[in-house]
C-alpha cells in the first residue's frame, strides 16, 4: 500500500553549516498541531528528516536536517534545531531556541526549550519533564520521569538522573553519579564519581558530594562549601555545612566546620 504523504517540499530553501535545506508544506490536516492543508512548516533537508506517519511537525523557523529523524507525534517549533543522528519521537516537544544533535534521543513526553541543548549519546526522556534555559545534557547521561533541569545546570558523563528531580542553577551531575527520587542539586552544587543523592535530599551551594557517598532522606542538606566523599553515609534529617569535610556514617546530625 503505497504511503500518503502529509507534505512536501518547496522550492523554499536555505543553507546551514553546509545542509540546503526545504522549507516544507502540508498536504493533509493535522489538527493536533492546528495545520491546515497548504500551510507552510519549518525546514528539513530531506523527506527523510520528517515521518509521514503520525502528527510529528516541523513549524516556524525550526530545522531538522543531517540524519536527524522526527516521528510519531513529535513537535520541533521556533527557531530550535535538530540534527546530526539524533532522533525525536513520541510526544516530545522542541522548541525556542534549543539544539538536539549528536546521537541523542529525545523520546516519551519530553519538553527541550529555551537555550538547553541534548548531544552526545545522551538519552533524554519520560512523562513531561522540562530541560531549559541554557542546561546540557551530554555524554552517555540519561534523564528521564518528571525531572526538571535549568538554568545552567549540566547532567553529563554516564550520570542517571530520574524520578521527580530538579538541577538547577549551575548545578553538575557527571561521572557515574545518580540522582533520583526528588532530589534536588541547586547553586553551584556537584554530584560525581559513583555518588547518590535521593529520597528529598538537597545539595546546594559550593557543596561537593563524590566518591561512593551517599547523601539521602527528608530534610538531608549538604550546602555551603561543604564536601560528603569517600563512602560517607548521610540520612535522618542530617544537615553538612559551612566547611565540614564528611567521609563516614552521619545520622541525624548538624555538622558545620
Amino acid at each position: 500500500m503505497k504511503e500518503t504523504k502529509k507534505y512536501c517540499l518547496t522550492k523554499k530553501t536555505r543553507e546551514v553549516d553546509g545542509h540546503v535545506l526545504y522549507r516544507i508544506k502540508a498536504l493533509v490536516e493535522i489538527p493536533r498541531f492546528a495545520v491546515n492543508p497548504g500551510d507552510l512548516g519549518g525546514w528539513v533537508e530531506s523527506e527523510k528528516n520528517l515521518s509521514h506517519e503520525g502528527d510529528a511537525w516541523v513549524l516556524d523557523e525550526a530545522m531538522v536536517y543531517g540524519d536527524a529523524y522526527v516521528y510519531g507525534n513529535a513537535r520541533v517549533d521556533g527557531n530550535a534545531q535538530v540534527f546530526g543522528n539524533a532522533e525525536v519521537y513520541d510526544n516530545v516537544w522542541v522548541r525556542d531556541h534549543a539544539k538536539v544533535y549528536g546521537s541523542a534521543r529525545v523520546y516519551e513526553n519530553a519538553w527541550v526549550m529555551g537555550y538547553a541543548q541534548i548531544y552526545g549519546h545522551a538519552q533524554y526522556y519520560g512523562h513531561y519533564g522540562e530541560v531549559s534555559g541554557y542546561a546540557q545534557i551530554y555524554g552517555s547521561a540519561r534523564v528521564h520521569g518528571s525531572v526538571r533541569i535549568s538554568g545552567q545546570a549540566m547532567v553529563y558523563g554516564n550520570a542517571l538522573v530520574y524520578d521527580h528531580v530538579w538541577i538547577l542553577g549551575y548545578a553538575e551531575v557527571f561521572g557515574d553519579a545518580r540522582v533520583y527520587s526528588s532530589a534536588k542539586i541547586v547553586d553551584h552544587a556537584q554530584v560525581y564519581g559513583h555518588a547518590e543523592v535521593c529520597d528529598f535530599a538537597e545539595v546546594r551551594g559550593n557543596a561537593k558530594v563524590h566518591d561512593y557517598a551517599k547523601v539521602s532522606g527528608c530534610y538531608t542538606q549538604v550546602f555551603d562549601e561543604a564536601e560528603v566523599y569517600g563512602k560517607a553515609r548521610v540520612y535522618y534529617h542530617s544537615v553538612i555545612c559551612g566547611s565540614a569535610r564528611v567521609s563516614k556514617e552521619i545520622r541525624g546530625e548538624y555538622v558545620m566546620r
